[in-house]
């Protein structure tokens, strides 16, 4: 069945010609990887090599334990000092925001009063209007502030949150031998074949 759902369906690429691996069936069902240029050129477009899906598969598996396993204890203590930072510059952040809604509240209570003050002829018109002008900017400026805080304190929590899932999908390849596609999905970009499976890189979507 050509429209079923393989472990790295989509994943494969040929080096040899750029184009993605396909999977298709052979002798006694056995599924094979197939580039699909030559899968439907043939051998004068791309000479690739098929492979084997269970081979594919279990190489594929043990390459990302293997990478996994020389980065985890590094990664650990990397993640752990980032962690650490960006706790410090949320909590930083956090503090300046504080302290920006109490001036932007005092700024607001200054220009309702002011606006009183016209009202009771306290002070004059151009007076007013010089200086509510003035709060105005201020208020803005600090309106301004305050949602660029939010934003930074946002992308470091979802910064963190992606961390963590990364790093138990990492426990999950080391300490687990139920890997899902979609375990793959969310670890890898893609996956590109030279002329011997021996040969691959495996393109993740973080950095590592």
């Amino acid at each position: 069945n050509l429209g079923e759902t393989h472990l790295l369906t989509g994943l494969i690429y040929c080096k040899n010609c750029g184009s993605k691996y396909t999977f298709v069936k052979g002798y006694k069902n056995s599924s094979y990887a197939i580039c699909r240029n030559k899968k439907i050129y043939g051998k004068m477009i791309c000479d690739s090599k098929n492979i084997k899906e269970d081979i594919l598969n279990e190489k594929i598996l043990n390459s990302l334990k293997d990478i996994f396993s020389k980065y985890a204890k590094k990664d650990y203590i990397v993640n752990n000092l980032e962690y650490e930072n960006e706790n410090n510059i949320k909590e930083t952040l956090l503090q300046e925001k504080a302290n920006l809604e109490e001036k932007l509240s005092e700024n607001n209570n200054i220009k309702f009063n002011l606006y009183k003050d016209k009202t009771n002829n306290i002070i004059l018109e151009k007076d007013y209007i010089e200086f509510s002008n003035k709060l105005s900017k201020d208020i803005l400026s600090l309106e301004n502030r305050i949602k660029y805080i939010n934003d930074e304190v946002e992308k470091i929590s979802a910064n963190h949150k992606n961390k963590e899932n990364i790093l138990q999908l990492v426990d999950k390849f080391l300490n687990t031998e139920n890997i899902t596609r979609n375990d793959i999905l969310q670890l890898v970009d893609k996956i590109e074949i030279g002329a011997h499976i021996e040969h691959l890189k495996i393109f993740f979507k973080f950095s590592i």
